[in-house]
């Protein structure tokens, strides 16, 4: 890093899709960028696969020529002309550690170092190296296609310099135009946290045979104000090999009370074993074929068997008149209280999602608005957690509340506040539908234990008037880049076809 803070060269360790994507993207901002894997054959294989990806990590076909690429052993010596040093290797803790140690070695003092480590902690990762290198050392989880996603989480550590913190988050804002939010270094950070929760809900759906791949998809895409990719295709696109790494740390690190609930499914497991890891493999939840006239055909898995079939026609009534509803708010609402069974599938799955993401957000965010950002820039969500749980929560006693309470609220004791209300987000009030008062939030209050029981669904009765949070909730004190400005940068452009 210059005396100044600048960040003016980029050096990126592991060359497949994501960092050499990282890379190219790093070099639209028209930055030089160094590129290492294993060796240099496996760094230029991995910067060609990106460039034929679609679509295109780069703006021009010059951006590559900004590329230099090599080996560890013969070009990590170069580390030293870096001023930000980026790692995305395998997601494991040992490989990354003895990496890691080796970059100690060859970085110059005032080195910037990351990790794009999708939810191994960062203190974990810096063990054992010097002071200088953990005030320089912090998370970067880019999100794949990083061109595109707008998302990018920033994790600090309770070593990093503000200075550190400062400087990456106002590059990555204006040079390459990301949405910067700061991530307590927790297991999954925020976004693979609460985003596997909801997959791994859908997933057991789908092995029980409830639905299938096709309905599920419908109801999970821009019926709610989700990307067209929903859930499966997007896991195709992920990989399931790296969704199943994903799962089984978090399953690992998480606190006892969480763990069941990041449990594998055996589907996803017997998928990965018979090497169904989406679109790398070319098949998944999803497979492209031709037929005998020479047009594709996309057939959709029958998870039961570990076959493919032509897709089914998908017929839920609700859906079609859910169309007619402009507002996305109103229109998750409609089908989340629908008597039909879209509305019990979404009381199923996307109620607790919504009641874990309230839960768990004092231990993985800064701020409730960060919450929502977070889903909404990684995943393409029109409407973030709470702000869904606010379009779906009830204002007023009506009859329609009377059908919400009876159909997800239940039974509960009107006078026990949740856990996640007691412990506070700042002066956001909320409605108790069973009791004539509102509850007005503590300003200030103790954080919650790391284990601790997670609200049930019938907590979400009591968020019914949250905001965004961004005023009234003390954010990070390293945040210097308000994410609401809407400014043009030369590295941002439109959403890919798979999230439009």
């Amino acid at each position: 890093m210059t005396t100044t803070g600048r960040i003016d060269s980029v050096a990126v360790l592991g060359a497949g899709t994501i960092g050499a994507q990282i890379a190219a993207h790093v070099a639209n901002a028209g930055l030089p960028v160094l590129l290492l894997d294993l060796d240099d054959r496996t760094a230029r294989e991995g910067l060609k696969r990106a460039k034929a990806l679609k679509p295109d990590p780069c703006f021009d076909a010059d951006v590559a020529s900004r590329i230099v690429t090599g080996s560890f052993d013969t070009l990590l010596d170069r580390l030293g002309e870096s001023d930000w040093i980026i790692e995305a290797v395998v997601e494991r803790l040992d490989i990354k550690r003895a990496l890691l140690e080796r970059v100690d070695a060859a970085r110059r003092p005032d080195a910037i170092v990351s990790s794009n480590t999708s939810g191994i902690p960062l203190v974990s990762l810096a063990e054992g190296r010097s002071d200088d290198f953990r005030r320089h050392w912090l998370g970067t989880h880019f999100f794949n296609p990083p061109r595109y996603l707008h998302l990018l989480e920033v994790i600090p550590t309770p070593e990093t310099g503000p200075d550190v913190v400062r400087s990456v988050t106002e590059f990555a804002d204006h040079r390459l135009g990301k949405g910067v939010v700061l991530a307590k270094d927790t297991p999954g950070f925020i976004a693979n946290r609460l985003a596997l929760f909801g997959v791994l809900r859908m997933l057991e759906v789908l092995e029980r045979g409830e639905f299938t791949v096709e309905e599920i998809d419908a109801m999970t895409g821009p019926a709610i104000g989700r990307p067209k990719s929903a859930t499966f295709r997007t896991m195709d696109i992920a990989g399931l090999d790296v969704l199943s790494l994903v799962v089984k740390d978090l399953h690992a690190r998480l606190p006892a009370a969480d763990r069941d609930a990041f449990k594998a499914p055996a589907l996803l497991e017997r998928m990965v074993a018979a090497g169904l890891l989406g679109e790398k493999s070319g098949a998944g939840f999803y497979k492209r074929v031709k037929k005998p006239n020479g047009e594709s055909e996309i057939l959709a898995l029958d998870p039961s068997a570990l076959e493919y079939r032509a897709q089914a026609p998908v017929r839920l009534g609700s859906l079609e008149q859910a169309k007619s509803i402009d507002d996305v708010g109103a229109r998750v609402r409609s089908l989340f209280l629908g008597s039909d069974r879209v509305g019990q599938f979404l009381r199923s799955t996307l109620a607790p999602t919504l009641a874990y993401c309230a839960g768990a957000a004092r231990e993985v965010a800064h701020s409730l608005g960060d919450v929502d950002r977070v889903l909404q820039w990684g995943f393409g969500w029109e409407l973030g957690p709470i702000q869904t749980i606010d379009a779906i929560g009830v204002r007023e006693r009506s009859p329609q509340s009377a059908e919400y309470e009876a159909m997800v609220i239940g039974d509960h004791n009107p006078d026990a506040c949740p856990s996640f209300l007691c412990h506070g987000f700042g002066r956001h009030s909320s409605i108790l539908l069973s009791a004539p008062r509102a509850h007005r939030l503590p300003s200030a209050v103790p954080a919650p234990p790391q284990s601790r029981p997670h609200p049930s669904t019938a907590d979400l009765r009591f968020l019914s008037t949250l905001r965004d949070g961004w005023a009234s909730y003390p954010t990070h004190p390293f945040y210097q880049v308000d994410p609401r400005r809407k400014r043009r940068s030369r590295a941002r452009c439109a959403r890919p076809p798979c999230i439009a």
